[in-house]
């Protein structure tokens, strides 16, 4: 009888407790990753998009030869967020007002090719490169129960991004589809807050309070619809999903998924005959 009547109780106790909530600062944010579409030499594009969290991303490739490119392009975010912290088994209930700001630039090169020589409708390529770019977030913390004095504090950072990605890709006339994985390599590093060590440690973040280093993986989609069929000029949309990789224990937080829709310039890319 005592163990039927513990397991309930046990149960109720679990669910209160999970019934709580903590300040989230989102540190992290992926950027779009750029996937431009090219067939063979001196092919490029060139995109511009605007995606949630709230931002913009200017990507470029350029098609050296046949089967080797280089990529390049500019991201900036800047977005605001409300977290609250609270629990059934403490009077202590905050409120925090969050500002993100993030941007930097990004280098790389790689390869493309098709699947199959006599179908040059579906290509894989791989891109290795490198991401430099600033971060900082400013927070004014509200202390509601019992009241206090809110709390401004800043946090910010250089952060390096070495990034592998790979994408399969299918192109027809006027769509292109692709899937695409990316391996983040993320350093904070030039650290300048006014949090406190012990804050540092608590909020658990990089250097002080987690590691410098971190690692993502970016699972993402990208639509490009042409509005004519020299592809010149259309619209792209894409999503990415981006999961932690190596989860020891809980630490800073950051944006797990970013969406976008923008325009897409591409060189026209026919088949012409020689001029006689």
């Amino acid at each position: 009888m005592k163990t039927i009547f513990i397991i309930p109780v046990a149960i109720i106790l679990f669910s209160l407790s999970s019934c709580s909530s903590s300040i989230q600062r989102k540190l992290y944010s992926s950027n779009q990753p750029n996937n431009p579409s090219l067939e063979k030499k001196n092919d490029y594009s060139i995109s511009a998009t605007y995606g949630e969290p709230n931002g913009f991303d200017l990507n470029a490739g350029y098609a050296i030869t046949n089967r080797f490119a280089i990529i390049g392009g500019l991201h900036t975010q800047q977005n605001r967020d409300i977290e609250q912290r609270f629990s059934w088994f403490s009077p202590i209930r905050d409120s925090s007002a969050l500002s993100y700001h993030h941007k930097g630039y990004h280098l790389g090169a790689g390869a493309y090719f098709p699947l199959q020589k006599n179908n040059p409708k579906f290509f894989f390529s791989f891109f290795g490169g490198y991401t430099n770019g600033t971060f900082k977030m400013t927070e004014t913390l509200y202390h509601l129960d019992p009241p206090d004095p809110p709390q401004n504090n800043f946090y910010q950072s250089n952060i390096t991004r070495w990034f592998a990605q790979g994408s399969f890709s299918f192109y027809d006339k006027i769509f292109h589809q692709s899937l695409l994985a990316r391996f983040n390599y993320v350093g904070y590093s030039d650290v300048k807050t006014d949090y406190t060590e012990f804050e540092q440690q608590n909020y658990l973040l990089p250097p002080f309070g987690y590691s410098k280093w971190s690692q993502f993986f970016d699972l993402a989609f990208d639509t490009k619809i042409f509005f004519t069929k020299d592809k010149r000029l259309g619209c792209q949309i894409y999503g990415v999903i981006t999961p932690r990789i190596n989860r020891k224990h809980f630490n800073f937080s950051h944006y797990p998924f970013r969406g976008g829709i923008g325009l897409i310039f591409k060189s026209p890319f026919q088949n012409r005959e020689p001029k006689k």
